[in-house]
């Protein structure tokens, strides 16, 4: 027998006013589609909605490369990240597995390609988190916005924890396996992976306006619609907040580049800081 509460007048403005907010995120892309209409339907029937435990996580990762790369990638030894507001993404990286393997595995799932470049780049790719972890990322398409234009000598002083190539890739692989049918990232912009240097001197970033597409930038190369993601790791976040005094007292720098400067000139102006 069905449960009758008494719905007063209030308990409909609430509602209304929070489906409205929850519509507006999700158009915004605020928001992660499943995770709504999984939790509304879970609502509808009645069932209460799950909040999953960092076991939970850690058994769903364990699932993920078992079924995708028919490996067991050992994560017992894993120490999740203290999560930050904003930051719910969990991605779990496993040292059995390379950058090059992720990128061809993805390749052969969806389709991809590198510009004028080779796989055999990936190889000597160097990132600056290295072995088994977890980070959290924030759970949307695009790219971290208020970062556009910055390249990555900018985002280096700047101290941001900023996304590698493998995890980028790992990110949309399993947020494609989830959505079904599949759903990419980066559709209106470009993510920076600059946490991933090659000769110390190009940055992997990755699009996905028609598929997944890799270029490589310049480490002072910043442009529109080119922008990282922060992560949040197991390391203390020692990154200045990203606003218009952090990046004044860059300028006072005598030291940084001239086209850095211009960069951060730039990003002022336009992002509106």
């Amino acid at each position: 027998m069905t449960k009758e509460y008494n719905v007063t007048d209030e308990h409909k403005l609430a509602f209304n006013a929070r489906t409205h907010e929850l519509e507006v995120r999700l158009r915004k892309e605020g928001l992660n589609p499943r995770f709504v209409l999984n939790g509304l339907q879970m609502l509808i029937e009645g069932n209460r909605v799950k909040v999953f435990s960092d076991d939970d996580l850690l058994a769903e990762w364990k699932k993920f490369y078992k079924d995708i790369f028919k490996v067991s990638p050992g994560l017992s030894k894993i120490e999740i990240p203290k999560k930050q507001k904003g930051f719910d993404r969990l991605i779990i990286l496993t040292e059995k597995i390379t950058t090059r393997q992720v990128f061809e595995k993805y390749q052969e799932l969806f389709g991809a390609e590198m510009f004028q470049s080779s796989v055999e780049m990936l190889d000597k790719l160097q990132d600056c988190r290295k072995g088994s972890y977890a980070i959290w990322m924030r759970d949307q398409t695009e790219p971290d916005l208020e970062y556009e234009r910055l390249s990555t000598q900018s985002l280096k002083l700047l101290k941001v924890n900023c996304i590698t190539l493998k995890e980028r890739i790992l990110a949309e692989m399993k947020y494609s396996r989830e959505a079904k049918p599949s759903w990419r990232f980066d559709i209106k912009s470009n993510t920076l992976c600059s946490g991933s240097r090659f000769n110390n001197r190009l940055v992997p970033s990755v699009n996905g306006f028609i598929e997944m597409h890799i270029r490589w930038r310049q480490i002072n190369e910043g442009w529109n619609d080119l922008c990282t993601r922060k992560v949040i790791t197991t390391t203390p976040d020692k990154d200045s907040p990203i606003g218009k005094k952090t990046l004044e007292k860059l300028l006072e720098n005598k030291d940084l580049p001239q086209s850095q400067k211009k960069q951060i000139q730039r990003a002022l102006i336009e992002n509106k800081i």
